[in-house]
């Protein structure tokens, strides 16, 4: 008997033994990754870079992996030294498409105050479905949703709608009212924008080369500084979406 127990023991200290190797070896094998830019479509970091790198300035992009070598999680950084330019998104994907979710990247607080109490939240996400790409972002009682797909040869379309959103009943967790909302948001124009922001793929970089919305026309300051934003994105999706949508 005591022999049974002692083979036993034997046993179960080596199995725990493999585990926490087995863990470590694994916590080893996948350590966060740095890239200057990501493929948004297949997850794959472009351009590997060192912590911190030469150009602190440089925009990078942390990805987190699961023991699968899957992303699970990317921190999107303007610089290694500006934390407060970051935003970090959780990572679900299947056969069919990828999600990513953002974290809230405003909420409540002391200096609110002085602004009538405004409560900022954004929740925005990204869904990368074939060839196209969906934007969605709740902001105060706005969704703000866009759609970027290629048009064609080199040239990419980006259509921006909004409709209004009943923060008030969503925090009361009211589902019905809420989706009562939801359904007059077709008979409901009075918030609806329309813009199509047609891009050109050139030697180094994306041109806007047009920009036509249905409500009231953007101001000539508001198209060349996104003209030069777009300029700084280079040929990355990943960053003329973030440049153009995400909220920093």
């Amino acid at each position: 008997m005591r022999k049974f127990s002692f083979e036993c023991g034997c046993r179960l200290v080596g199995c725990i033994a493999f585990l926490l190797i087995s863990w470590e070896s694994a916590a080893q094998k996948n350590p966060d990754k740095i890239y200057a830019d990501l493929d948004l479509y297949t997850l794959q970091g472009i351009c590997p870079l060192e912590e911190p790198p030469a150009d602190s300035s440089l925009k990078n992009i942390r990805c987190s992996f699961n023991s699968r070598e899957q992303v699970k999680e990317i921190l999107f950084r303007k610089s290694f030294y500006r934390w407060q330019d970051t935003r970090q998104a959780n990572v679900y994907r299947n056969k069919e498409a990828t999600i990513l979710a953002f974290k809230v990247h405003k909420e409540a607080g002391f200096e609110k105050v002085m602004f009538i109490g405004a409560v900022e939240r954004y929740y925005d996400t990204i869904l990368i479905l074939h060839d196209t790409i969906y934007f969605k972002e709740v902001m105060n009682n706005t969704v703000d949703a866009k759609i970027i797909y290629p048009e064609k040869n080199d040239t990419l379309v980006i259509k921006s709608f909004q409709k209004p959103f009943n923060s008030s009943a969503a925090k009361g967790g009211d589902f019905h009212t809420l989706l009562a909302f939801h359904m007059l948001w077709e008979n409901n124009t009075n918030w609806d924008l329309t813009e199509t922001y047609t891009y050109v793929s050139r030697q180094t970089h994306y041109e806007l080369v047009s920009l036509t919305t249905s409500g009231k026309p953007r101001e000539e300051s508001y198209y060349l500084k996104l003209q030069e934003d777009i300029k700084k994105a280079g040929h990355s999706i990943t960053w003329l979406l973030l440049s153009t949508m995400i909220e920093w």
